[in-house]
């Protein structure tokens, strides 16, 4: 949540903690590819 700041809690429940539906959610709003944010979800 600290890299993207709007990404709630209810958000992150909305996709039932899956790295793969939050990084959809979040490539909605970042020219970055839904992959690479399940990248970088995945190393933290």
């Amino acid at each position: 949540m600290a890299m993207w700041p709007r990404l709630d809690h209810r958000a992150i429940h909305r996709c039932h903690g899956n790295a793969a539906r939050i990084a959809i959610h979040v490539a909605r709003r970042t020219k970055m590819t839904p992959k690479a944010i399940e990248t970088l979800i995945a190393d933290r």
